[in-house]
């Protein structure tokens, strides 16, 4: 079952985000992760480094955190929104198997530009025990009632452009 879209004019200043919660992260989830994005780091996989080296356990990674956020806002954004930017910072560690890790977030600031709504947001993701441990900000742009889904701009960055047209290139 698709979750209803949130539009623009259902946003106020102020207003609180819908919460989402994960875990607790397992080292599978860390393995798999790790797996995905060709990151193989003991520090989140291997239980007895970790533990050699002075840390609980093994770490979850911060690029699973920042996964995890952005998974929330695209869900918070819905099939017609767009996440147009997100930055978050870590400023905290969690262990696998420990901890629940929740994402929020609060509405800083809305506008309209070029008939869309923008939405600026505090975000951050807690550990059950009441640690902020990825504070952020993100930009989401929601469709206005009544309206299609936000059109998805997106600028190639010039090192890809320059990238792709050297494999192109080098196709020739």
């Amino acid at each position: 079952m698709a979750e209803s879209q949130i539009y623009f004019e259902d946003l106020e200043e102020g207003m609180e985000l819908p919460e989402k919660s994960w875990g607790p992260i397992t080292t599978v989830d860390m393995v798999r992760f790790g797996s995905a994005v060709d990151s193989y780091g003991k520090l989140h996989q291997d239980y007895f480094w970790c533990i050699e080296h002075g840390f609980q356990d093994i770490l979850i990674s911060g690029p699973m955190k920042q996964a995890l956020l952005s998974s929330w806002l695209d869900q918070i954004a819905g099939d017609s929104g767009f996440v147009k930017k997100m930055s978050v910072q870590h400023r905290g560690m969690d262990y696998v198997d420990k901890r629940i890790l929740t994402a929020s977030g609060k509405v800083t600031s809305i506008n309209e530009q070029s008939g869309l709504g923008y939405v600026e947001c505090d975000i951050k993701l807690a550990n059950s025990d009441g640690q902020v441990t990825c504070p952020g900000r993100a930009t989401i742009i929601f469709p206005k009632r009544g309206s299609g889904p936000v059109p998805v701009e997106y600028d190639t960055p010039p090192e890809l452009a320059g990238f792709i047209e050297q494999i192109l290139g080098a196709k020739e």
